[in-house]
This record gives C-alpha cells, sequence and structure tokens, in this order.
C-alpha cells in the first residue's frame, strides 16, 4: 500500500521538514509494518524543462553558447536546491544518498532496516542540513559542457535527432532505444560515413569520451556490425555496463530474435566480434549475456518465442562456472 501526504503550505522549510520526518520516522516504527528490509525515495522538484528562448540568445550577448551555459547553471542550482529541500526530511530519519559515486542518482535515497536501529532518532533540520548531499554542491558548467557532448555523440549513431534536455538519465542505451533493432551488415558504407564524425569528436573537441557516451552499446543494440572493431581500436570498452548494468555483449543477446532479422547466424557474427567481452559479467538483476538470451525468448511477439534453443549461441554465451541462478530462472520462465 502507498501513503501520501497531501502538499501542504508551510510557513518555513524546516516546519514542512519536520511534519514529514516525524510522520515518516513514527510508519517506519509501527510494529505492524513487519516485512519490510529497504526503503528508497527518489526527490523530486518542480523545475520546468530546460529552454532557451532566441530572444534571449540573440539580444543579450555576442556568444549565445555562454548564455546557454549560464540558463543552464541557474536551472540546474534550482533544481538542486528544491532537490536538497525534498531530501532533508528523509536523511532526519536516517535515509542515505545512493550512488554516491555516481552523478547519475543525484537525489536518490535509501534505508535498510539494520540502517535504522531502536535507538536511531530524528535528526534536526539544522543536523540534516549538514548531511551533505550531492545537490548542495556548486554547480560545474563543465558537467554541461560533457552532457552536450554526449549527445553529440549519440547523434552520430542515432538518425534522428535525440531529446535536447541535457539531462544525463535520458543519455544512455536502453532509454534512447526503445525500438526494433536495425540491421545492418559489415559493409564499407555505414563504417566510411560515421567513422570519421566520431574521430572527430573525439580528437578535434575537447573532452569527448568514447565510453560515457555508450557508442558501443548503441551499436550492440542496432546491430551494426562494421562499427564493433574501428569503435572498439578507438578505445571502446567492450566489457563497460551502460546505466542499465547492460554491456554490449547483453544487448545483442537480449535482442536475439527480437525482430525477423536478427538470424541466428547473424547474431553468431556479432557475438564473433565481441568474443574478448567477458561472458561473465552481470547484471543488477545476476543475469549474464546468456541469461538474457534466455529471457528475450519470453517475448510474447519474439518471432523465436517457442523455437529450441540454439546450443551455438547457448554455448559462445555460456559462463565460465555456467549459468547462474538468475540465467536459470530467465530459462525456465521462458
Amino acid at each position: 500500500k502507498h501513503i501520501f501526504i497531501q502538499e501542504t503550505e508551510f510557513d518555513t522549510e524546516e516546519e514542512g521538514s519536520d511534519l514529514v520526518a516525524h510522520v515518516l520516522h513514527r510508519f517506519l516504527r509501527d510494529p505492524r509494518i513487519k516485512r519490510w528490509k529497504i526503503a528508497g525515495y527518489k526527490t523530486v522538484h518542480y523545475v520546468g524543462e530546460f529552454y532557451v528562448s532566441n530572444d534571449e540568445i540573440w539580444n543579450h550577448s555576442s556568444n549565445p553558447e555562454e548564455v546557454i551555459e549560464k540558463k543552464w547553471v541557474e536551472w540546474e542550482a534550482q533544481k538542486n536546491t528544491q532537490i536538497g529541500a525534498d531530501a532533508r526530511p528523509f536523511v532526519r530519519v536516517g535515509f542515505q544518498e545512493i550512488g554516491a559515486e555516481s552523478s547519475e542518482h543525484k537525489g536518490v535515497l535509501f534505508l535498510t532496516k539494520n540502517m535504522f536501529l531502536p535507538e536511531t532518532e530524528i535528526l534536526s533540520h539544522a543536523q540534516a542540513v549538514e548531511r551533505k548531499l550531492r545537490s548542495d554542491a556548486p554547480v560545474d558548467v563543465e558537467e554541461y559542457r560533457k552532457l552536450k557532448l554526449k549527445t553529440e555523440f549519440l547523434r552520430v549513431i542515432l538518425k534522428e535527432e535525440t531529446d535536447d534536455e541535457l539531462d544525463s538519465r535520458r543519455f544512455n542505451s536502453q532509454t534512447s532505444l526503445h525500438r526494433a533493432p536495425e540491421t545492418y551488415d559489415a559493409d564499407g558504407e555505414l563504417v566510411e560515413k560515421l567513422v570519421p564524425q566520431i574521430e572527430e569528436l573525439i580528437h578535434v573537441t575537447k573532452g569527448a569520451d568514447i565510453n560515457e557516451s555508450h557508442m558501443l552499446h548503441i551499436a550492440a543494440h542496432r546491430h551494426y556490425l562494421g562499427l564493433f572493431q574501428p569503435l572498439i581500436e578507438k578505445g571502446a570498452d567492450v566489457n563497460a555496463f551502460d546505466n542499465k548494468s547492460m554491456t554490449p555483449l547483453m544487448i545483442v543477446a537480449g535482442n536475439i530474435g527480437k525482430s525477423i532479422e536478427v538470424s541466428a547466424d547473424r547474431s553468431l557474427r556479432i557475438i564473433w566480434d565481441l568474443r574478448n567481452a567477458d561472458r561473465n559479467l552481470r547484471d543488477r538483476a545476476g543475469r549474464t549475456a546468456l541469461g538474457h538470451y534466455y529471457r528475450a525468448r519470453r517475448e510474447v511477439w519474439a518471432p523465436i518465442k517457442d523455437t529450441p534453443i540454439d546450443k551455438s549461441i547457448e554455448d559462445m554465451l555460456c559462463p565460465d562456472d555456467g549459468p547462474t541462478e538468475a540465467d536459470k530462472r530467465a530459462k525456465a520462465e521462458g
């Protein structure tokens, strides 16, 4: 069941923080709530989409890029202020920020039952403010520049324009590619068209990172056979995880049979191109690439549904110590 606190106007941030913190603390202490092990919360903000009008760009500066960067810093600072205020009641109860090493999970909080000891008391609002969150850090315009480069990298491979909102949570191979895989043979035309653009971003444009953009993941999703080796030669990590804890090999395995064109023969060619990939790597659910192959077979619309498992693919994807428990569950469910 979900519990909601209706939005209420408070005279001060501390007053609102007091109410939420005490309600949350009492709820988690309620003896009727026995089975919870971990609680999570994603902070919210009410700042609109990032937008700069043409008038702002052309009427206020001889350098339009400076105006855009300044507006982005102001927009991001407003978001951070609201994220911090929304997080404080949870911090007062003992929640911690997840993914401290990553900016992808700013304002995502968690609390385990083992962290919520019987003697745990509610922090004061002032004490919670002293517990610094990533939203409290000064906004760095370099983050905007990196996100902009990341967008340009994606546009090299994606035919259509990517979302212009510079939000790093949007830019990963999964959320950007909710469409059927497109297939291309290893012809020279594709390589000739895209590789020069990739080289320009890497060597000419400062700060461009071939791995942060997940370009190999995108090539794997779209089955761009001709791009695998050039990307790997230019530094793309064949074992890198994207924001969904997926490797390129997992993406290939999960796409086998999801369209008529993605045949077993084609998939074997792609897997062979990724032969140096680590088959033992697991996603957050404990599945390896083999588990993603099994899982793809349970899609109702998959052309390979109810067909025998391809032994060649299974052997090439199998981890050194055999399928994980999560892989076995995926196979059974398929």
